[in-house]
């Protein structure tokens, strides 16, 4: 039997996976930062639903991504803005999971800006720097 839903998760994901094998670092990061925002979103909404097992979904997701964000640095050659970014992803990850057992919204819309922040900073980049 034919199941429009199932149908339409395989056909993302079949586009996610072209997306990321012809995409560029730059691309990547940039889909890390998208994917990570949408996952903090979805957290303060479950938090605020009290779907508890929703927000523990997303939060892990958010995690997770942070810390590839944090694994990808470059700490040698990066320079002081590796160095900064590398503690910025740190403190984001450290007060995620305080917020794992506390819910404080506010907070997760703190990670949420500073994060957007860094997204808006990525994409300013100038077109001749991205790889």
């Amino acid at each position: 039997m034919f199941n429009p839903q199932q149908a339409l998760l395989q056909y993302s994901n079949v586009e996610n996976s072209v997306k990321v094998n012809q995409a560029t670092a730059y691309d990547l990061t940039k889909m890390l930062f998208d994917g990570c925002l949408k996952a903090l979103s979805l957290t303060i909404f479950h938090v605020k639903s009290k779907n508890f097992s929703g927000k523990s979904v997303e939060l892990s997701r958010s995690l997770s991504i942070i810390n590839g964000l944090r694994d990808c640095l470059d700490l040698e050659e990066g320079g002081d803005l590796a160095t900064n970014l590398d503690e910025l992803y740190q403190y984001m990850a450290k007060t995620l999971r305080e917020c794992s057992v506390s819910n404080d919204i506010e907070k997760l819309q703190h990670i949420h800006e500073l994060l957007r922040e860094i997204s808006i900073g990525w994409e300013s980049m100038p077109a001749e720097c991205r790889r």
